[in-house]
């Protein structure tokens, strides 16, 4: 089962003072949207209830952006071990989007799909605090099957978009709040129904009004629900849930305080990784700057708040899921390799961790988890990962005139939806091309 589109952050750790209004949105969405070209937008895929991934199904949102870049290039080899025959991923012939609205120098696009990889959507915001989006479905090969132009009645920027299901998903959109114009910024929620020949907003948005300016943020997809796990300066942890129905269509949302006996004194709160399911979810936050044992990794679930001390020294959470009543993740470390754990709802370890070489099959729930996300270090590429965060691909060179893009799962690849620097909208698809008996022969031949 395939994820729905996932926006990983770039894989440094943000560190920022307190900005003025303007500021501060362009750095939420900079940082949260993650989309520009040289940040590190992404899509993932893999199996069990993965951030961002549709819950109770076996399937992967987010590779979650760690403290800062792992030193992995130089120690893992991307050359498979066992006789896995590397993949490869070949583009292939975009299609221009079209559309009415003239972008801006502030315009964005999303692009989000389905659990099942079977439909995609592209939202193209044309940036200055327009009322209007546009909206166009595809197909797994990037063809276009619907346009629609979306009259929302309130400014605003693209912050997000993700879909829980073909016919179901949510637009949400940011501007400083007006109340707290100096400090604030406002998140606006659309439910979104995705009829065969029209798409249809809820009546009116759904409003979410941060504390201050996030420090980092991580998002879920679960059948009905889109979940918001969200850090700020001075020890702020919350959690936002907007529980979708199709009728109306409409959003509920409900936020929840995180982060029992957090210090305000010892600084901003860091989201490492967000899972959730139809019935739970599993925070992993860090307060603080350093990967040591006195910030510590505290796990937040609806029951409890523990600390894990086994991911004290914790780069990167590659993968995490709520899977067969625990919490499965696969962690990053800087000087070794990465690892599996299961850990209870009590924060305790159910197995020694279990370390997972470069060419080594990953462990179930994350088997066929693929995430691909636009390289930071060479803009215009996509570089694709295993749920361990191992490369599995050779990295996928883009056009060099791309002013932004994202990336997102569909069947058989990935489709990479951008806009140019003159402000053309595109789509193009990155199919898998199946290795060849003789492929996996030679693979064998040269361990």
């Amino acid at each position: 089962m395939l994820s729905p589109a996932v926006l990983v952050l770039s894989r440094s750790r943000p560190r920022v003072g307190r900005p003025s209004a303007a500021l501060a949105l362009g750095l939420v969405l900079s940082l949260v949207l993650g989309l520009a070209l040289g940040s590190s937008a992404g899509c993932e895929q893999g199996s069990g209830t993965i951030e961002g991934a549709r819950a109770d199904r076996p399937g992967p949102e987010p590779a979650p952006s760690p403290p800062r870049e792992r030193a992995r290039d130089a120690t893992a080899s991307p050359a498979p071990r066992r006789g896995m025959a590397r993949e490869r991923y070949e583009r292939e012939p975009g299609r221009a989007l079209g559309g009415s609205i003239a972008p801006t120098d502030e315009a964005r696009i999303a692009i989000a799909s389905s659990p099942d990889g079977d439909v995609a959507v592209v939202v193209v915001d044309p940036g200055g605090d327009a009322r209007e989006v546009e909206l166009f479905r595809v197909d797994p090969r990037g063809a276009p099957t619907l346009h629609a132009r979306l009259a929302l009645g309130e400014p605003g920027s693209l912050f997000a978009l993700r879909l829980v299901a073909p016919e179901l998903g949510v637009l949400l959109r940011a501007r400083p709040c007006a109340r707290e114009a100096e400090r604030g910024v406002c998140l606006f929620a659309w439910a979104l129904a995705l009829e065969p020949s029209a798409v249809v907003p809820s009546s009116h948005p759904e409003v979410i009004a941060l504390e201050g300016f996030p420090h980092t943020m991580r998002i879920a997809v679960t059948n009905d629900r889109i979940l918001l796990a969200r850090g700020h300066e001075r020890g702020v942890l919350a959690l936002d849930t907007l529980r979708l129905d199709r009728r109306g269509p409409s959003a509920i949302v409900t936020t929840r305080r995180l982060g029992e006996g957090l210090d305000p004194s010892r600084g901003s709160v860091e989201i490492l990784a967000l899972a959730a399911s139809s019935s739970s979810y599993a925070v992993l936050s860090r307060q603080g700057t350093e990967e040591t044992s006195e910030a510590g990794v505290t796990l937040s679930t609806p029951m409890d708040e523990h600390v894990v001390p086994e991911l004290d020294e914790a780069l990167v959470i590659e993968s995490i899921a709520i899977f067969a009543g625990g919490i499965d993740l696969i962690a990053a470390f800087e000087f070794r390799e990465p690892s599996w754990l299961r850990v209870g709802f009590d924060g305790e370890l159910g197995s020694p961790p279990r370390p997972i070489p470069a060419g080594e099959e990953v462990p179930i729930p994350f088997a066929d988890r693929r995430v691909a996300r636009l390289d930071p270090l060479r803009p215009g590429s996509v570089e694709i990962r295993d749920g361990a965060g191992h490369e599995t691909a050779p990295t996928v060179a883009l056009e060099d005139d791309l002013r932004m893009a994202d990336v997102a799962r569909v069947e058989g690849g990935f489709l990479v939806a951008s806009l140019a620097r003159d402000g053309t909208a595109s789509v193009e698809r990155l199919g898998l091309v199946r290795p060849e008996r003789g492929d996996a022969d030679r693979a064998r031949s040269s361990e």
